[in-house]
């Protein structure tokens, strides 16, 4: 399983999983078991570069949370393993051997450490093997709400009616969540933030405003204004997923919201100048006077001479009806073949340009959607 293409499944999960009620105790319980030893997982996590919590999670899901065991299954320390990973140790020390099961893993190159990507390593660490049962892995979500049953109870030996008795490694964390140990929101909120800004730079010739704050200094407001125009939630992996599941004849429409709603609150801000010396005013404006910021503007295809004369569309219409014209009265014999050409190619000229004048528009558009994803 490629972590690209799950990760916003991982995080749809994580966002819907609750703990189940009645389990609500053992999974604080375990909890606060694992935030006794807090100290020698964050020894180990300073040598791997991961969160302490990730070894935590691990080491009471493959050795009970026991010291005198191997972090990569379970086995005793003093022992060779004989079991996957086979052939390890015997080592000294639980952190020894902690080390090299995370090395083993690759879990000292991981340098994204959301939760959906944690939750998606956890599984990686005891398989894949549930997702052809279409069942979600116990050992990640086993006392929430998305488990009820399916086990493999042996190596290679699944039961449908099984039921794992363990707390998954979701549950653990929303726990150490709840106790306060665990923060981690703010940083999954500022990766969605970064993803969310190069979502939309492709269209910054569309959203300039827009683009400038989210990548600058004023993300949040940027985030609620496309919120708001998207009608979802204002968390930036909810903008972030519905912005990536708009169609594109919704999206732009969206972004002009979004544009307009930072504009009128933040163009004054956002321009730069330098330093000048103070100058008096002509008239100054009174304090309670309201000042109007004007939202920018999309930029408009030129518009032909004939535009002024013409309701927006109508170019297409009567370019059609010309061009159906010169077929037709040739036919009955009220104009020359020769005529009948040229208002051919009169209709087919108007209804050209309105083309042309609509590709100019939505293809850089388009291109810039294609880019994005």
């Amino acid at each position: 399983m490629i972590y690209e293409q799950a990760k916003r499944g991982y995080a749809n999960l994580w966002a819907e999983a609750e703990i189940r009620p009645e389990r609500k105790a053992a999974a604080l319980s375990v909890a606060r078991k694992l935030l006794v030893n807090k100290a020698r997982y964050e020894t180990i996590a300073a040598k791997i570069g991961c969160p302490w919590y990730f070894i935590a999670v691990v080491h009471n899901l493959e050795a009970g949370g026991r010291f005198d065991r191997y972090l990569g299954n379970g086995q005793r320390l003093s022992q060779v393993t004989t079991i996957k990973p086979k052939g390890r140790g015997p080592f000294r020390s639980f952190e020894e051997g902690a080390i090299d099961a995370l090395r083993l893993e690759g879990v000292d190159k991981v340098r994204d450490w959301s939760i959906p990507h944690c939750l998606y390593l956890w599984e990686s660490y005891n398989g894949f093997g549930y997702a052809q049962h279409k069942v979600n892995s116990p050992y990640v979500w086993s006392f929430t709400t998305l488990y009820t049953r399916g086990k493999y109870v042996e190596d290679d030996l699944y039961s449908a009616t099984a039921v794992s008795q363990q707390c998954g490694a979701a549950a653990i964390l929303k726990a150490l969540i709840e106790l306060g140990a665990v923060q981690t929101e703010h940083k999954d909120d500022d990766m969605a933030t970064k993803e969310l800004a190069s979502s939309i730079q492709p269209f910054e010739g569309l959203v300039p405003n827009l683009v400038r704050a989210i990548a600058g200094p004023l993300p949040s407001l940027a985030v609620r204004a496309l919120a708001e125009a998207l009608g979802t939630p204002p968390a930036a992996q909810d903008v972030k997923d519905k912005l990536e599941a708009t169609p594109i004849s919704q999206l732009v429409g969206a972004l002009q919201k979004a544009e307009e709603l930072v504009g009128m609150l933040t163009v004054p801000v956002l321009e730069e100048t330098p330093a000048k010396a103070p100058v008096a005013a002509p008239e100054p404006v009174p304090a309670a006077a309201p000042v109007v910021v004007q939202p920018v503007e999309p930029v408009q295809p030129p518009s032909l001479f004939i535009d002024r004369f013409l309701p927006k569309g109508w170019k297409t219409i009567i370019g059609i009806t010309v061009y159906c014209a010169g077929v037709i009265l040739p036919t009955l014999g009220y104009v020359t073949p020769d005529t009948g050409t040229v208002i051919q190619t009169v209709g087919g000229g108007m209804v050209g340009i309105t083309v042309k004048l609509m590709l100019d528009r939505w293809l850089p558009l388009f291109a810039g959607f294609l880019k994005r994803t």
